[in-house]
């Protein structure tokens, strides 16, 4: 159980800082509401991660095939 759990931590570690922030926020907030305010706050988030570098250099990565190197920012 420890290995597969270091083996999936570190498959969300991998991914865009700020997302991953996000999707907890979205996941502590949204177990007490309901479906449509769940929603809106995920969609708030995901709004705040439109013009980020991270979200560019992910699609930008994904198009050129290669894994993405994200900032944080």
């Amino acid at each position: 159980l420890i290995e597969k759990t270091q083996s999936v931590a570190e498959v969300i570690a991998a991914n865009a800082p700020m997302s991953v922030k996000s999707v907890k926020k979205a996941m502590n907030h949204g177990i007490s509401l309901n479906l449509t305010q769940a929603m809106e706050v995920d969609l708030a988030l995901y709004k705040a991660l439109i013009a980020t570098n991270d979200r560019k250099e992910g699609i930008n990565a994904f198009n050129e095939k290669r894994k993405p190197a994200f900032t944080g920012e």
